[in-house]
């Protein structure tokens, strides 16, 4: 690995680091998992929409990531397929998203997202031959996993189907070559 790359939290600290509060709030994890510093950025932005109101010389907020491991993260292998979703309850989709009005493609944003990161999480549980060879499986185990995670949203999956899955070229290579990436 060439170092540990940039994070991408923009402040650590927000509001009034010198002024004594009378009510302290702490988030902690209290099942061992990872959250990655781009998730934590994502909670410092809306901790100060919702704090900013008070006022900056008002609260102190304090992102403290560490101790924390640097993932090794590499595209290795690349999934193309298609996702068909419909809204089946547009109030309860209304109110379990926090929606971005700018955004016009906001829920399918999120179902991208979603599904993206769920494909990750699977995925890495499997060998790459694996992946390719159980696509069938795969579209049943990526589509169900999805159908439970949305499903509190007003949001029913119709089809998850991979449509192509391929080693990339640089991995190919190595393993052909019996190279350690």
């Amino acid at each position: 690995m060439g170092g540990i790359p940039g994070s991408k939290i923009v402040k650590f600290t927000m509001g009034n680091p010198n002024r004594e509060f009378t009510h302290t709030i702490e988030l902690r994890n209290l099942k061992e998992g990872q959250i990655r510093h781009n998730a934590l950025e994502s909670a410092r932005i809306a901790a100060n929409r919702t704090l900013e109101p008070l006022g900056r010389a008002n609260f102190f907020l304090k992102i403290i990531p560490f101790p924390h491991q640097v993932l090794r993260e590499h595209k290795r292998i690349t999934i193309k397929g298609n996702l068909i979703w419909k809204v089946i309850d547009p109030q309860k989709c209304y109110n379990e998203l926090t929606w971005d009005v700018k955004d016009k493609n906001y829920a399918e944003n999120i179902l991208k997202k979603t599904a993206n990161a769920l494909i990750r999480d699977i995925c890495d549980k499997m060998k790459h031959t694996q992946i390719i060879q159980e696509r069938q499986k795969l579209n049943e185990l990526i589509g169900n996993s999805l159908q439970q995670k949305v499903s509190n949203w007003g949001i029913n999956i119709e089809l998850f189907e991979i449509q192509d899955a391929y080693i990339s070229e640089k991995f190919e290579k190595a393993q052909f070559l019996n190279v350690k990436l």
